[in-house]
């Protein structure tokens, strides 16, 4: 089985990242292949919405004109059995690495 975990804290030593450590302990030792994806270290452009009606290449040929880091990451996901999102929680809200991705 492989695994995906995707990451949104900052640091890689923090109470997030600990339980995500904890997860991927807990799913290796159970034979699981897992991969781990730190947001704040990949580059990721916000949708620039290229049309009027707000879509742009993404609906109609399935590609996006920006050239960063998502898609190698959403075909990662594709491949895996699972995936796991961790985020710390700022004032009941998502980290800005997670919710730009």
């Amino acid at each position: 089985m492989k695994a995906l975990m995707i990451l949104g804290c900052r640091s890689r030593t923090g109470r997030t990242a600990s339980a995500a450590r904890a997860l991927v302990e807990g799913m290796e030792s159970a034979g699981c292949e897992v991969e781990s994806v730190y947001l704040p270290e990949v580059e990721i452009e916000r949708c620039r919405q290229c049309d009027d009606d707000g879509w742009g290449r993404c609906r109609e040929h399935d590609e996006c004109v920006i050239e960063d880091d998502f898609s190698s990451i959403v075909e990662r996901i594709r491949r895996a059995d699972v995936v796991a999102f961790t985020t710390p929680v700022y004032y009941s809200d998502l980290s800005e690495s997670m919710r730009a991705f």
